[in-house]
């Protein structure tokens, strides 16, 4: 799962966590004030409980921390650069061996009262 939302205290953030099923059950998230830089996006996978997972375990695809902190980044910008934008949600972002795929993604914006609409 990846994403970036507005915090209402610390404002822009970006999130990093094992997707699907297992994002809610696992908790085990990493974030990062938004805007962010490639190199300390690259890092957040370190912080996750399950990061072997993400690095060919049994056979697994490697993931490309690269191309993971590029998402990462252009998420940051996009919650920073758009104040209408509430969250954005990808989940789950599928590790697969030509890349990453995104399969579901909710986008949810606040209106001018504040309340927010949530769109797939």
């Amino acid at each position: 799962i990846v994403g970036a939302r507005r915090d209402p205290v610390f404002g822009p953030v970006v999130l990093l966590g094992l997707g699907g099923v297992a994002a809610e059950a696992l908790a085990d998230v990493a974030v990062r004030l938004a805007p962010l830089d490639p190199e300390e996006a690259a890092r957040m996978p370190d912080e996750l409980a399950g990061r072997n997972l993400l690095d060919g375990w049994r056979g697994l695809p490697r993931l490309d921390r690269g191309e993971l902190a590029s998402v990462l980044v252009l998420l940051g910008d996009l919650v920073v650069a758009a104040p209408w934008l509430s969250e954005v949600e990808i989940n789950p972002l599928r590790l697969t061996p030509q890349g990453l795929v995104a399969l579901d993604a909710v986008i949810t914006t606040a209106d001018g009262d504040g309340h927010a609409a949530a769109d797939r």
